[in-house]
C-alpha cells in the first residue's frame, strides 16, 4: 500500500484530530523563543546569579499557574475560554520582555508572562488526552507535531538572532501567536475538557491533593516527576549558556541544539504508546534515567559543543518519553472531573518545583563551581535517587493494581449474587 500524502497531516488518525495537530505545531513554534531567553538575559548584562533567579521565576509560575487555571477550568467547565485568555495575555507579556532593562521590573514581567503561558501547555495536554479519547487517537502523535514546530521555530529563531538580533524574534512570536489564537477559536471544541454528566464542582484542587495522598503510587510518581524536573531543569537552564560560552558562534550552535533536541522528540512521542505498553511506566522511566545519566556524563567533559550535537537526540527520551509516561499514568489515575487539575499538578511538580530548584540553585553553582559541577550532581546524585524512587513506585503500582483487580472481582461476585436472588425460582 502506497504512502498517503495526508498521512503527514493526520498520522493515520481521524481527520477530526488534524486541527489539534496543527495547533500543537504552531503553538510550540511560537514559544520556541523561550529557549533563547537565557542568552537574551546575558546580552542584557544580567549576572549568572540574576539569570538563575529569572529562570527560576517561570518555575514558580508553573507551581501556581497550571493547578490554579486547571482547577478554574474544571470547576466552571470553561476550558477553552481559559486557554484563549491565557494565550492572548501570555503572548503580549512575552513580547513586552524586550522593552524591559531593570532587573526588578524584568522579574515582574517574566512572572506575569509565564504565569499566563505555562497553563496553556497543561491545557493543551488535556485537550490532546480528551480529544484523542473521543476520536480513537494517540496522545503521543499529537505531541509529535509540537516537537516539530518547536524544532523548526527554535532553528529559525537562532538564525534570526544571529542575522538581525534576538529582538526580532519577539515580533515573530507575537505574529505566530495570532495564528494559534485563530486555530483555538475556530477548530477546538468549546467543551473539550468536560466530563459527561459532571456538573460544575468546587474544591477540585483540594480533592485532587487528597486523592494523591490516598494513592501512594501516584504520590511517589509525583516525587519522581519532581526529581526528573530538577535533572531536566539543569539541562534546560544551563546547557545553552555553557555551549554559548564555549563556542565562537554561540547563537548558531544553540539553534542547532534546539533543532536537534526538539526533532528528537518526534519518534519518541510517535512511539510513546507502544513503548509504554511494551515496557510499562516503570520500564520507560528507567530508560529515561539512563539517558539522563549519559547526557550528564558527556556534558561534564564537554570541550567542543559541535562534537556532541548527535547526543542531543537523547532529549527525545529525557523529555518526550518522560512526559508521555507521566501524563498517561496520571490521566488514568485521575478522579473523574479533575483531570485538568491533576495534569496541572503534574506540571507544577516537574516544570515548576523541580525546574525551579534547578534554575535557582544552578545559577549559584555555575558562578561558584562551574557548569561541570552541575552535571556531576545530576549524574551521581539525581539519577540514583530517581532510580530508587522508580523502584518504590513499581512496588506500590503493583499493589494498587492487585487491589483494583480484587475489588473488581468482589463487585462481579456481588452483582452475580444479586441477580440470582432477583431471578424467579423455576
Amino acid at each position: 500500500m502506497g504512502c498517503r500524502p495526508m498521512f503527514l497531516l493526520d498520522a493515520g488518525e481521524a481527520k477530526e484530530l488534524i486541527p489539534l495537530k496543527i495547533l500543537f505545531a504552531v503553538h510550540s513554534y511560537c514559544y520556541s523563543l523561550v529557549a533563547y531567553l537565557p542568552i537574551f538575559f546575558e546580552e542584557s548584562n544580567f549576572s549568572k546569579s540574576q539569570i538563575g533567579i529569572l529562570l527560576a521565576i517561570p518555575c514558580l509560575c508553573t507551581i501556581i499557574g497550571p493547578p490554579m487555571w486547571g482547577a478554574v477550568a474544571d470547576a466552571l467547565h470553561r476550558h477553552k475560554p481559559v486557554l484563549v485568555m491565557c494565550q492572548i495575555t501570555s503572548a503580549l507579556l512575552i513580547f513586552a520582555i524586550q522593552f524591559v532593562s531593570s532587573f526588578p521590573l524584568m522579574c515582574v514581567t517574566v512572572f506575569a508572562a509565564y504565569f499566563q503561558m505555562v497553563p496553556t501547555l497543561a491545557l493543551l495536554d488535556l485537550a490532546a488526552m480528551k480529544l484523542t479519547g473521543r476520536h480513537g487517537g494517540d496522545f503521543g502523535k499529537q505531541r509529535v507535531y509540537g516537537a516539530f514546530g518547536y524544532g523548526v521555530g527554535g532553528y529559525i529563531s537562532g538564525m534570526m538572532a544571529s542575522a538581525v538580533g534576538i529582538e526580532w524574534c519577539f515580533t515573530m512570536m507575537l505574529g505566530v501567536s495570532c495564528i494559534t489564537l485563530l486555530l483555538l477559536a475556530l477548530y477546538i471544541p468549546a467543551g473539550y475538557g468536560d466530563d459527561n454528566d459532571q456538573p460544575p464542582q468546587k474544591g477540585l484542587l483540594r480533592s485532587s491533593v487528597k486523592h494523591i495522598m490516598r494513592r501512594p503510587d501516584v504520590l511517589v510518581l509525583f516525587v519522581v516527576a519532581l526529581v526528573a524536573g530538577i535533572s531536566g531543569g539543569f539541562i534546560d537552564s544551563y546547557l545553552f549558556l555553557q555551549v554559548y560560552d564555549l563556542s565562537d558562534d554561540g547563537a548558531t550552535i544553540v539553534s542547532v541544539f534546539v533543532a536537534v533536541q526538539t526533532l528528537s522528540e518526534i519518534p519518541l512521542f510517535f512511539m510513546s504508546s507502544v513503548l509504554i505498553e511494551r515496557f510499562g511506566t516503570t520500564g520507560c522511566l528507567a530508560i529515561v534515567m539512563a539517558a539522563f545519566f549519559t547526557r550528564d556524563i558527556v556534558y561534564t567533559y564537554m570541550e567542543e559543543p559541535w562534537y556532541i550535537v548527535p547526543l542531543e537526540m537523547l532529549h527525545g527520551v529525557t523529555y518526550g518519553l518522560l512526559l508521555a509516561s507521566l501524563t498517561t499514568y496520571i490521566y488514568d489515575a485521575s478522579p473523574k472531573g479533575a483531570t485538568g487539575t491533576m495534569i496541572g499538578l503534574l506540571s507544577a511538580f516537574m516544570r515548576g518545583i523541580g525546574a525551579g530548584i534547578a534554575s535557582l540553585v544552578g545559577g549559584y553553582i555555575y558562578d561558584d563551581y562551574g557548569a561541570r559541577t552541575i552535571w556531576k550532581i545530576g549524574a551521581f546524585g539525581l539519577v540514583p535517587a530517581s532510580l530508587l524512587l522508580i523502584g518504590v513506585f513499581e512496588l506500590l503500582a503493583r499493589r494498587q493494581n492487585s487491589t483494583e483487580v480484587e475489588k473488581h472481582l468482589v463487585d462481579e461476585i456481588d452483582s452475580s449474587s444479586e441477580m440470582n436472588k432477583l431471578s424467579p425460582i423455576q
